[in-house]
């Protein structure tokens, strides 16, 4: 489940940064936390896993009708498109009327997600269409 980022997420939030910028430098980390909180068109959401366990972290920016995904994070152990999948579904969720796209360092995850979960509306759709019975299977 996402959960909008405030200030007594911060050590957890600079931690999940750290494995998606390869940073060390913790000041730097604390710089880019800032960069989303001092702006109203940027947020970032902490994820906890089925566990509850935080796992993950998502940073956008609102434009126009977008959201764009300028930080996606998870931790080694639950590193996988299946939990990217849940955690753009979840940011979806909190912005249906917005296409959700990635920056350059994550547009590949983000457009994997699209392609998966078109694949899930499209079969569902099939599951639900009416066939209906031909002449020679109603007798």
């Amino acid at each position: 489940m996402l959960y909008f980022y405030h200030k007594s997420y911060e050590k957890i939030a600079m931690g999940l940064l750290s494995l998606s910028k390869d940073i060390s430098d913790m000041n730097l980390i604390s710089q880019e936390i800032n960069w989303y909180d001092t702006n109203d068109s940027r947020s970032l959401y902490l994820w906890k896993n089925d566990d509850q366990n935080w796992s993950g972290l998502v940073g956008i920016e609102l434009r126009n009708e977008q959201v764009i995904v300028h930080e996606l994070s998870l931790s080694p152990q639950e590193l996988s498109q299946h939990n990217f999948d849940t955690m753009l579904s979840e940011l979806q969720m909190n912005y249906p009327d917005s296409k959700i796209v990635g920056d350059l360092d994550n547009a590949m995850i983000c457009m994997q997600w699209e392609k998966d979960r078109n694949s899930v509306i499209s079969e569902d759709e099939s599951e639900n269409d009416i066939v209906e019975p031909t002449d020679a299977e109603q007798f």
